[in-house]
């Protein structure tokens, strides 16, 4: 197989390492667990957080219809839920078309704004 060829894999979490140790039949030390996002706990100084009874879901991602936001956004139809929309907008027909929805885009963010997003 391919995979003696190669130094190391990432996985974004254990359950996902398991599985490719399995399916790439390659020594567990090979495969290292990356995960996603920022832990950024403090915000920017000064910077105002959601009261802790508001429910705020984020999505900070290309904006794509392979990234799903469209299904994001119908999930959260009628549910007293704040979403904010973050990235940026790489196919304008599709974002178009969920654009009337409720949510807030931020548009695209820099370094700092994402560790606080």
């Amino acid at each position: 197989m391919n995979s003696a060829s190669i130094d190391l894999f990432v996985a974004t979490c254990e359950d996902h390492r398991i599985k490719m140790v399995d399916v790439l039949a390659c020594e567990a030390s090979k495969v290292h667990v990356v995960r996603t996002g920022v832990d950024c706990p403090e915000g920017p100084e000064g910077a105002q957080r959601e009261p802790a009874d508001r429910f705020v879901v984020g999505y900070l991602s290309s904006i794509l219809p392979v990234k799903g936001l469209d299904l994001l956004v119908h999930a959260l139809q009628g549910s007293p839920a704040r979403l904010l929309v973050a990235g940026k907008v790489l196919d304008r027909k599709y974002f178009q078309s969920i654009d009337g929805h409720r949510f807030e885009y931020l548009g695209e963010l820099n370094a700092a704004e994402k560790a606080y997003f």
